[in-house]
């Protein structure tokens, strides 16, 4: 089993980031854990679900910890129901946070099968910035030279080494 994490968070990237798992492993062989970001316009999250719903064969979603001024459980049931509506049959299940998804999501996925990890950015590595700071966007080396890409400034990374 394969896993690929991205930040795709519009449709545009959604759409972008299920070809490139699609050519990889093909349409039906796709596992995705999804959150999507509270501070989007309900069509737009409408949209992402729908492109989602259209790319992989299940699906495990979840709410981001930043809520960005939603409800806890908004954003996830919003997501499930156009996906549901576009997409009746798909296997869909929710979560209540990302490493409880990533789990169901590596649960679900049988071998020869990939699992795509779609985060909305506010897992946090560094103690700067605590609402939103991924080192290097997934090109941290768990080294002192991290840094916060919000505020730029050098933070110890906090990922433990097996984790990159």
């Amino acid at each position: 089993m394969a896993v690929f994490v991205d930040y795709a968070h519009n449709p545009a990237a959604l759409a972008a980031t299920l070809r490139t798992l699609h050519r990889l492993w093909g349409a039906e062989r796709c596992v995705a854990a999804v959150t999507l970001p509270g501070d989007r316009r309900d069509d737009l999250l409408a949209a992402c679900a729908q492109i989602v719903a259209d790319g992989v064969g299940r699906a495990v979603l979840y709410d981001d910890e930043d809520l960005r001024g939603r409800e806890p459980g908004e954003v996830s049931a919003l997501v499930e129901r156009e996906m549901r509506a576009r997409r009746p049959k798909l296997m869909s299940m929710r979560e209540d946070g990302y490493r409880e998804a990533i789990t169901s999501a590596v649960r679900l996925a049988r071998p020869g099968r990939s699992c795509w990890c779609s985060t909305s950015g506010s897992r946090r590595c560094c103690r700067c910035c605590p609402s939103w700071a991924r080192c290097g966007a997934g090109t941290c080396r768990c080294r002192p030279g991290c840094h916060c890409r919000r505020c730029r400034r050098r933070a110890r990374c906090r990922h433990p080494r097996e984790t990159w």
